[in-house]
């Protein structure tokens, strides 16, 4: 079985999903980082999940994993440049826990798109997660909003004792 890949297309897909969740986690918990380093940083993670894919020989969840594993927490490091272990963790649980939001609205969206559950074209998935990701933003915008109308209270979570 042969499959086509085409690396500036996995490289774009990587790039744009990655910057949009990382400006997510940014948002989310009011992180100062500048647009730049995002986009380096995307940048950066893209070249390297492009490279473990060209890799020869390995099985491709042990690719993924490694990226998952290895690779995502120096990225939050490098975009964010967190001095604590606590708050890598926070943002990389809030960032796959993004992705998977996005990955889920993409998937559920693409089937009732007309023409059913077909394959999708490359612009359409990024459409789609575009699409997705601003769904998320105005959520969180919302709630922004809703909190200081409401004067909700905030709650801390504590990882580590």
């Amino acid at each position: 079985m042969r499959y086509t890949i085409y690396i500036d297309r996995v490289w774009l897909m990587d790039f744009v999903i990655t910057t949009y969740l990382l400006l997510l986690v940014r948002k989310t918990y009011r992180l100062k980082s500048g647009i730049i380093r995002l986009f380096i940083s995307a940048a950066a993670s893209a070249v390297a999940f492009v490279l473990l894919l060209l890799l020869p020989g390995i099985w491709w969840p042990v690719k993924l994993f490694v990226q998952a594993v290895c690779m995502e927490p120096l990225l939050l490091k490098a975009a964010f440049s967190f001095r604590t272990k606590e708050m890598v963790v926070k943002a990389y649980a809030c960032m796959h826990g993004y992705g998977l939001l996005i990955g889920g609205i993409t998937a559920c969206v693409s089937g009732y798109l007309p023409g059913g559950q077909r394959r999708l074209h490359f612009w359409e998935i990024l459409f789609l997660c575009t699409l997705s990701a601003g769904a998320v933003s105005l959520y969180l915008f919302l709630r922004k909003k809703s909190r200081k109308e409401a004067g909700l209270y905030a709650v801390k979570m504590d990882f580590y004792g």
